[in-house]
């Protein structure tokens, strides 16, 4: 056992009881593995809209930040002067977006080992399945040991990886299937977040061809080399991904134009209006001028004018 696994070991442990857990209440191995990652992944929405929050002031200085490098071309000392103090006028972290990333990386390297962990045997002649990370007392580990390490769900069986032999055309579909599902899906998250930042992206031609082209060929690969159990896994966390960022542009409209501080859109539609004091002295004034039109021939302010000549 690594070090690694050492430091983390009661996350493995909690994610291994849920999945125990859900896969008691609900049978299923995909539903459960979908599950457990909704269950875990969501609730990390806040801290997805902190780093969003934080790409976003980054590309909104990204023009004053070309025009200093172009300026201290030759002076990296003075440079970095004046890069450390446009960050600090702008309230500007250079690491605001990849902190806040740092604990669900921990959670999805902990996640891959525990489905992963699923498919795995004892070594020797004489192998049999051994699932980690999940109590050994569960129906989930005794149906895994029951069905010789095969996780058979739907027509397929998640302990294989889509490349392997699967039968015929009908029984290699729902494989391939999640495979080319998976491609599409990472592709138009790619295309989605790079699309809402267009300065970075015209300024960093370099990063914006590996995000767009190679990263979604890389999950290709990882889709080909994996087991289909841990495949469900990156499908899921796409698909949640991508409802994350919906969610949060949808809320914060003003980090389109780098504008982060702005409030938030109402969920309900509620309309808040906001109103300062000259806004409140024009609808004062008008008001008053009406008042004064309608007053002059309401039929008391005739007789008060009556009185008073009396």
């Amino acid at each position: 056992m690594s070090a690694l696994t050492q430091l983390l070991g009661p996350l493995y442990t909690i994610i291994g009881y849920v999945l125990a857990l859900i896969y008691k209440l609900i049978p299923n191995y995909t539903v459960s593995i979908a599950l457990i990652t909704v269950v875990f992944l969501v609730p990390f929405t806040p801290l997805v809209a902190k780093t969003v929050k934080s790409q976003a002031k980054m590309q909104k200085i990204q023009p004053e930040l070309k025009r200093l490098n172009e300026m201290y071309k030759t002076d990296p000392q003075k440079r970095n002067e004046a890069t450390m103090e446009l960050f600090k006028r702008e309230g500007v972290n250079p690491a605001g977006g990849c902190l806040p990333m740092l604990p669900q990386m921990v959670v999805l390297i902990v996640f891959y080992s525990v489905i992963r962990g699923l498919t795995h045997f004892t070594g020797g002649k004489n192998s049999v399945p051994r699932p980690l990370y999940i109590p050994t007392n569960s129906t989930l580990f005794e149906n895994i040991k029951k069905g010789s390490g095969h996780l058979y769900s739907f027509g397929m069986d998640l302990s294989t990886k889509i490349t392997a032999h699967h039968g015929g055309f009908g029984s290699s579909l729902p494989y391939w299937a999640i495979l080319i599902l998976g491609g599409v899906l990472q592709y138009l998250q790619v295309q989605r977040m790079t699309g809402r930042m267009p300065q970075t992206a015209q300024l960093n031609a370099q990063a914006q061809f590996v995000t767009q082209k190679i990263l979604p060929l890389a999950f290709l690969i990882f889709y080909l080399v994996l087991p289909t159990g841990v495949c469900i896994y990156y499908l899921t966390s796409t698909i949640i991904r991508i409802f994350q960022y919906e969610w949060i542009y949808f809320r914060h409209p003003g980090l389109l134009v780098g504008d982060v501080d702005a409030p938030p859109r109402p969920i309900f539609g509620a309309v808040v209006i906001k109103s300062n004091k000259e806004d409140g002295d024009l609808l004062k004034s008008d008001e008053s001028d009406e008042d004064k039109s309608v007053s002059k021939n309401h039929p008391r302010s005739k007789q008060k004018k009556q009185r008073k000549r009396r």
